[in-house]
């Protein structure tokens, strides 16, 4: 089984694409709130308006980020944030890893991988 993953870099592209969209996170807040070295995973994308794809994401945050879940051991993350992007974007910042080689959301290998 596949999921689909990017990094903080590739979601501060995904911030910038998302401008003047539905749906989107500004990249004031990734630099406020997202951890830079986690992991951030697609839990959804489908086809919206005929020009992009709306997707939701579990987003790897500070742990003293409003709404912060904690995932793993020193992992925390906001489930369900929503981000319109282009297909250009989404397939340049985004890649397919197997679910068995899935890290924890700071990038550590762990037994399971319940994100």
């Amino acid at each position: 089984m596949k999921a689909t993953v990017t990094d903080f870099v590739g979601l501060m592209s995904l911030s910038m694409d998302s401008a003047g969209r539905n749906r989107g996170i500004t990249t004031e807040w990734i630099d406020k709130n997202v951890d830079p070295i986690g992991k951030h995973l697609c839990t959804m994308k489908f086809p919206h308006n005929d020009v992009e794809w709306r997707t939701m994401w579990i987003i790897s945050v500070l742990p003293e980020a409003e709404g912060a879940v904690k995932f793993a051991t020193d992992a925390y993350g906001i489930p369900d944030v929503c981000i319109d992007v282009s297909d250009e974007v989404f397939d340049a910042v985004t890649k397919e890893v197997e679910t068995d080689d899935l890290v924890d959301m700071r990038g550590r290998e762990t037994e399971h991988a319940d994100l």
